[in-house]
């Protein structure tokens, strides 16, 4: 397997780590999830923005040249050399230097992986109500950081009860993301999805939804905080991520309407072609 460090194509094994560590003792560090198909990074440009923009809230300082043509033609020469026509991308990136709490500086390291990847299943049968962990809003909530506690253990309590996602609320509960994924839901012909004041990952596609959706006519969309009773009133219910756009069969034991409905199902799955 081979990888990116620093600007450095490398064979994985050659790469180590320090005890002192940032992204290993303190989880001071985000990454990214992203996905290339046949020569293609998708939505390279949110990506980008949502990486930058978390590195400035965290106050770190990219390892130049940092730019966004470099980083997407070193993704793109990784998933060659790895021999990946379709790859899931890990693009992580984390405080260098030792120290304490308080780092030395700024300066960081990144590193790229490529895995295979396949589109997900298009339907989850069951979703239900996470009860062990509740999306607390920050000032870096909405970034995928080195610390993912929450969805950790969301993903264990998933498992145990044997359903297929959770929807987990915020502390004062509105509903706010799926274990890894941003959630839409529709109600009498209107769109409905979290603000990110509910905690929520600013996700890539959840953000090129909202584009489209405002594109085609501001009124079909509304972004707020709702209480679980709004969500449970919904006619059809999707999952997205940077993979793509799940429907949801039932919520909680309840059927969703809506989901059979080749109208609504052909347009969100046209949103997927970005």
């Amino acid at each position: 397997m081979k990888i990116y460090f620093n600007h450095l194509l490398l064979p994985s094994e050659e790469l180590s780590f320090d005890l002192d560590n940032r992204a290993f003792r303190y989880g001071d560090g985000l990454f990214e999830t992203m996905v290339v198909k046949y020569g293609w990074l998708r939505m390279w440009k949110y990506h980008w923005e949502r990486l930058n923009h978390g590195m400035a809230a965290l106050r770190m300082q990219g390892v130049e040249p940092w730019s966004k043509n470099t980083l997407e033609l070193e993704v793109l020469h990784l998933v060659e050399e790895m021999g990946l026509e379709q790859a899931r991308i890990r693009l992580h990136v984390w405080r260098e230097g030792g120290g304490l709490y308080t780092p030395p500086g700024r300066e960081t390291a990144y590193l790229i992986r490529a895995d295979p990847w396949a589109p997900p299943a298009s339907l989850k049968k069951e979703v239900g109500l996470a009860t062990s962990v509740k999306v607390m809003p920050s000032l870096w909530s909405r970034f995928k950081t080195h610390n993912a506690l929450t969805y950790v253990l969301a993903g264990m309590e998933r498992q145990e009860r044997r359903l297929d996602d959770l929807i987990l609320l915020d502390h004062l509960g509105n509903v706010a993301e799926s274990t890894y994924s941003n959630v839409f839901w529709q109600k009498d012909n209107c769109w409905y999805t979290p603000d990110l004041a509910s905690g929520c990952l600013h996700g890539v596609m959840r953000r090129h939804i909202i584009a489209e959706l405002y594109r085609s006519g501001p009124e079909r969309l509304q972004v707020g905080l709702f209480p679980l009773p709004h969500l449970m009133q919904a006619d059809m219910l999707i999952l997205t991520n940077a993979s793509g756009i799940t429907f949801v069969e039932r919520l909680n034991g309840r059927p969703l309407p809506l989901i059979s409905s080749v109208e609504v199902s052909g347009w969100l799955q046209n949103l997927q072609s970005v």
